[in-house]
């Protein structure tokens, strides 16, 4: 009899403690940008790549990030055998930044090449999104007249 109380009044409290906290999920935070929305060109002459975000891409201006994250350094087995041993990181671009105009497109150039992969991510009121990754084409193709890159 004592056990059937006992069951009942647990439920009650934590029903009543679920009300309490609002019983609902904490905010996801913010979209990864959208993959559909978004064109890569081929890299140029140069080894550049132009990203573009149609409208909807990202949030209104929100900061944009591409990253070529296949020339991240990859350690060799001997790193780190001999004390103080430094080296390069030959090929590492650092990220390239742009703020997205307020209709959630953009435009941007990325060092890269064939193959490589670039990763788009946004970020507003200092919390930043998710990555897409985007696969660099084949070759350069042409592009669609209507401004200059930042």
């Amino acid at each position: 009899m004592m056990g059937a109380w006992l069951k009942k009044s647990l439920v009650v409290f934590f029903l009543a403690l679920l009300s309490a906290c609002g019983g609902a999920s904490p905010p996801l935070g913010i979209p990864a940008p959208v993959s559909s929305l978004m064109t890569l060109e081929g890299p140029d002459a140069t080894g550049v790549v132009a990203i573009f975000g149609a409208p909807g891409a990202v949030l209104p201006e929100a900061v944009v990030t591409g990253t070529n994250i296949s020339v991240a350094y990859r350690p060799k087995p001997w790193d780190g055998l001999l004390l103080g041993t430094a080296h390069a990181q030959e090929g590492v671009t650092l990220p390239r930044n742009v703020v997205a105009a307020s209709d959630g497109s953009f435009r941007m150039r990325v060092p890269g090449k064939t193959g490589d992969i670039i990763r788009i991510t946004q970020t507003v009121d200092g919390e930043t999104s998710p990555g897409t990754d985007l696969v660099v084409p084949e070759s350069a193709t042409a592009v669609t007249p209507g401004g200059t890159f930042p």
